[in-house]
C-alpha cells in the first residue's frame, strides 16, 4: 500500500512539473506576425482550406492588415539557427536562436547551444535581437529559480525545495562557454523545447553534459529544504 500511494504521488507531481509558463511555439514553415499599430506578436494559426474549396473561392479580407508577416526557415549546417524572411521571400532577421516562441506580445528567442535568451523587437524598420534581463527572464518564467552559470562551483550548484514543491530551474549563462549537444541525466527533467529549463518534484541529480562526458558536466543537486 506505501509502495502503491508513494507511485501516484510521483505520479501525480510529476504531471504537475509541466511548464509553469505560457510559450505559443514557432516551428520550422510556421509564421510569425508582427503587428505594427499595437507592437505585439502574434502566431500565426494557418487558414484551414479543404481540399475541394479553390483558392479564388475563399473569401479575402477587405482591411489592410497593418502587420508583418515572417516565415520561419533554418539554417543548414552547425547550429540550424532560425532565419525569418518577409512575404517578398527577403531575409529580414538571422537569429543567434534556433527556438522562439510567442508569450503575450513578445517574440522570445532562445540561443539553445549558449543558454542565453533574447526579444526579437522592431525598431528603425528592421529587427534586432535583443537581450532579456534577469527581471525580464523572471516574468516569462516566473516560477523558476533563475541560476546562473557563474554561480556553479566546481561546475556544482546545490539548491533545496519543499517536499510537495516541483523545483523549475533557469539556466541562464553569463560566462563565455558553450553547451552545444549538451542533456541531462535524467533527460525527462527537460520537458520543453527550452534547453536551460528544466522542472523535478524530486530530490536527485541532475547532470548536463555533452554525451555523458564528466570533462565540462554541469551537476544540480536538489535537496530538502
Amino acid at each position: 500500500m506505501k509502495k502503491l500511494l508513494a507511485g501516484l504521488l510521483f505520479v501525480i507531481l510529476t504531471c504537475g512539473a509541466v511548464s509553469a509558463f505560457e510559450i505559443d511555439e514557432i516551428y520550422t514553415s510556421e509564421k510569425a506576425a508582427y503587428n505594427l499599430e499595437t507592437g505585439k506578436w502574434s502566431r500565426v494559426v494557418p487558414t484551414f482550406r479543404p481540399s475541394w474549396m479553390k483558392e479564388e473561392d475563399v473569401e479575402e479580407e477587405t482591411e489592410v492588415d497593418p502587420s508583418i508577416v515572417l516565415t520561419k526557415r533554418t539554417s543548414t549546417g552547425t547550429g540550424s539557427y532560425s532565419l525569418y524572411f518577409d512575404e517578398n521571400n527577403k531575409l529580414v532577421a538571422a537569429l543567434c536562436s534556433n527556438f522562439e516562441f510567442v508569450h503575450k506580445g513578445r517574440l522570445i528567442t532562445v540561443d539553445n547551444a549558449n543558454l542565453k535568451y533574447y526579444e526579437l523587437i522592431y525598431e528603425d524598420e528592421q529587427f534586432k535581437e535583443v537581450p532579456l534581463s534577469d527581471s525580464q527572464l523572471k516574468e516569462i518564467f516566473d516560477e523558476a529559480q533563475i541560476v546562473k552559470i557563474s554561480e556553479f562551483n566546481n561546475d556544482k550548484y546545490t539548491t533545496t525545495k519543499n517536499f510537495f514543491g516541483i523545483k523549475r530551474i533557469l539556466l541562464v549563462n553569463d560566462t563565455d562557454r558553450s553547451f552545444y549537444k549538451y542533456s541531462y541525466k535524467p533527460p525527462k527533467v527537460q520537458q520543453t523545447d527550452v534547453k536551460g529549463y528544466i522542472t523535478t518534484p524530486k530530490y536527485e541529480k541532475i547532470i548536463y553534459s555533452h554525451y555523458g562526458d564528466k570533462n565540462g558536466a554541469l551537476e544540480i543537486n536538489v535537496k530538502r529544504k
